[in-house]
Formats: structure tokens, sequence, C-alpha cells
């Protein structure tokens, strides 16, 4: 067993290539279901070009840092107050649709903020 010549055995076949092949498999599942994902909240976003410039403002992306953390918070806290956490979470969803928005185009896109909205916006449009 071992053998060049042996049945089962091709020596052609490594294991770096089968490790590259599973690693490309899985970056392309990850790439689609991100896609898939990412062009389902966009299309329930609605985002015009404007919008999206709005969206790259410094300021909406500070206002936005924290909804993870409170929606998070707004759903342990349904154990102390019930089902009354369903309001914060509504207004923690309303923010999350206004706050590209409300926020005025931003004076420059020359941040890491703006250049990180526009990938976004790249990444959410891709086909």
């Amino acid at each position: 067993m071992g053998e060049p010549g042996s049945p089962g055995i091709n020596p052609s076949t490594s294991v770096s290539n089968t490790n590259t092949d599973c690693t490309e498999y899985r970056e392309s599942l990850i790439d689609r279901i991100l896609g898939v994902i990412l062009g389902k909240t966009a299309t329930v976003m609605k985002m015009s070009d404007e919008t999206w410039l709005r969206h790259a403002n410094p300021w909406s992306f500070a206002t936005r840092l924290p909804l993870l953390l409170l929606i998070t918070i707004t759903c342990w806290s349904r154990v102390w107050i019930g089902w009354f956490s369903l309001i914060p979470l509504g207004v923690i969803i309303a923010w999350t649709y206004l706050n590209p928005r409300v926020f005025p185009k931003p004076r420059s896109t020359r941040n890491w903020i703006s250049k990180g909205v526009f990938g976004e916006r790249i990444l959410v449009t891709r086909e």
C-alpha cells in the first residue's frame, strides 16, 4: 500500500489541492449566502443613489454603530418587561430604516467611513 501503482492511490492528487477546492467551495457558498442576505436587506431598505450618499455621512455611521448592541439588549430585556420589549425594538427598526435618510450628504467622502459605505454598496449591488 502506498506504492504509486496501487489501486485507489493517485500520486498526482495531493492534500493541498483538496484543501484548496474545499476553501474555494466554502468561500463561494459564503459569498452566495451573503449576497442573498444583503440583497434582500437592500431591497427592503430601498436605497437610492442619494440615500447611499447620505448613508456615507460620518454622523450616520456614528448613530448606526450602537444598533446591534441595542437590539441585543432589547431582546434580552424581554425577560424583564415581557411584550413591552417590542416597543424599543420597533423604535430601533424604525431608526435603522430612517438613519440613512435623515442626515445630509457629507461635505467630503475622503474618510474611511464613507469609503466603507461605498464598499458596502458595491457588495450589495454586485451580481
